[in-house]
């Protein structure tokens, strides 16, 4: 299209067919949408299942970085502040090394709109829950699920110690 994006620079803009969106394949700013017939949502949910399985079967590292790019994707596509893109790769830092994720369960696609949610928590960022849901991957349901335990695993006397004393 010969555009650059807003975010990183990139040139390239990929086109996803069954989400209808026009994106940024670097760091996942969506640019613009297109109308999707129905039966594209039945097939995007299918996708999105064994999408999430494939995820378990691959490493530690692969998961990691798929998980901080759909955090950074999401936090771009909702303008958020770096702080709370900082803050939600610090909490998702702590949520790893401590294997919450594989320890409840919960999925890479669930997990980043949850620890954003935590971080806008923290510093008291207003969201809409809607255009979270809109653009996370996974059911507003499996993010709600998660977003539990990592609030309340960030509300353990670990991480508050470095969010609360390591900031004042």
């Amino acid at each position: 299209m010969g555009e650059r994006c807003p975010i990183c620079g990139a040139t390239s803009i990929y086109f996803d067919p069954a989400r209808g969106e026009y994106y940024c394949p670097v760091c996942g700013y969506v640019y613009g949408y297109e109308e999707v017939p129905a039966h594209h949502d039945q097939i995007q949910a299918k996708h999105d299942i064994e999408n999430v399985r494939f995820k378990w079967t691959g490493t530690g590292d692969d998961t990691k970085n798929y998980t901080l790019s759909e955090i950074r994707r999401i936090a771009a596509n909702l303008h958020l502040p770096k702080y709370i893109i900082k803050e939600a790769e610090r909490i998702y830092s702590r949520v790893y090394n401590a294997d919450l994720h594989r320890k409840k369960g919960i999925a890479a696609e669930a997990l980043a709109p949850a620890v954003l949610m935590a971080a806008c928590g923290i510093h008291d960022v207003y969201l809409d829950m809607q255009r979270v849901y809109y653009f996370a991957k996974a059911s507003p349901l499996a993010i709600m699920r998660a977003y539990i335990h990592v609030h309340t695993f960030s509300r353990s006397k670990t991480l508050m110690h470095n969010t609360i004393e390591g900031e004042g």
